[in-house]
């Protein structure tokens, strides 16, 4: 009999896109699947919609809290799942009706830790008319090939490339691998990867799908903070929050090898122009970030150099930021009225 897999599913004011998410995962060709809801605090009836489909189908569990933030909802719905296997899916986003499937035949007929598919990013600001659209820059993000990936390769796709990506809802993990594994409840951006790492941590090679099973809905208000700046306290926590996790990571991985420290410094140095090219967008600057932002690419810049995949304009950029990040904020600033498109592509990703 096919193995019980858990699949776990923060909910937070999702809107429209709630049933769409919901009915993907019951509508899935592997049937043994537990699907536990958690309604974080949501306000706009989304806690409604999680009832009435628990009532509906058995496989449905839902649990309700105040608002807490997606690593405490992802936490509890570990502290309870059941299953061999976990999978995460956000509450925006949908996937194929394979989905889980063909990830659990790939774990289980390959010998390895952990499964991965591509995914595809559908939705964003329409820079021309500065309005939210639905399907905008519908865009693939998938490795060109399928199978084995050995622990090298793995974690330069999952934290550099972003191919593969630090993100935990294309992925199907195995729970006695996760052995009572929580979220940093501290982290608002970076908490999913940091996870994956302690998970990559513990395994030597994964199996990959080059299909875009997942589809990953860039919903309107993750796409407004790319670009509106009357949440400055919110965008500056999360950019901090975003510097942490990399340093988090740094700190877990010391004593890797070479090659994977060097993964680890691309990906702070990467975090670090990530963070400036939301300033860039949102015309937010700050003062604590810019220090911060120096130093980290300072001390990681050889690092970065090292793994040698950057563009050239990343790498202009970077060798700026080493300097002065408020040259590159300027830059930047002037960059943007040129060529905003381009400009928001790098926050985006």
């Amino acid at each position: 009999m096919n193995p019980l897999i858990s699949i776990i599913v923060p909910v937070y004011n999702p809107g429209k896109y709630l049933r769409r998410c919901i009915e993907s995962l019951i509508n899935q060709t592997y049937s043994n699947i537990e699907v536990l809801l958690v309604d974080d605090g949501s306000s706009d009836g989304s806690d409604e919609i999680c009832e009435e489909y628990k009532n509906s189908d058995s496989r449905i569990s839902v649990i309700h809290q105040t608002n807490s933030g997606v690593s405490i909802a992802r936490n509890r719905a570990l502290d309870i799942a059941k299953g061999e296997y976990i999978s995460f899916v956000d509450s925006d986003d949908y996937v194929t009706a394979d989905f889980i499937e063909s990830l659990y035949r790939a774990i289980s007929e390959n010998v390895v830790d952990l499964s991965i598919c591509g995914l595809e990013k559908i939705g964003g600001i329409n820079i021309k008319t500065g309005e939210y659209d639905d399907t905008y820059k519908s865009e693939k993000i998938l490795l060109d090939y399928t199978g084995v990936i050995e622990r090298d390769s793995l974690w330069f796709h999952s934290i550099d490339s972003n191919l593969i990506g630090g993100y935990l809802w294309n992925k199907l993990f195995k729970r006695c691998i996760l052995d009572g594994s929580k979220l940093d409840s501290r982290l608002s951006i970076g908490e999913d990867m940091l996870f994956l790492v302690q998970y990559l941590l513990r395994i030597d090679k994964a199996y990959y799908i080059a299909k875009p099973m997942y589809k990953y809905q860039m919903n309107e208000q993750s796409a407004l903070n790319n670009i509106d700046s009357t949440k400055k306290d919110v965008l500056v926590r999360k950019m901090e929050s975003s510097m942490l996790a990399t340093e988090l990571i740094q700190k877990c991985t010391d004593n890797e090898n070479g090659r994977i420290k060097n993964y680890v410094s691309y990906r702070r140095v990467r975090s670090s122009l990530w963070c400036m090219f939301r300033m860039i967008n949102t015309n937010v600057y700050d003062k604590d970030l810019e220090r911060e932002i120096k130093c980290t690419v300072k001390k990681n810049y050889n690092g970065y150099r090292s793994v040698g995949y950057g563009s050239k304009v990343q790498n202009i950029a970077v060798l700026i930021m080493r300097f002065s990040p408020s040259i590159m904020f300027v830059c930047g600033r002037i960059a943007m009225r040129l060529f905003p498109e381009k400009i928001y592509s790098y926050s985006r990703s």
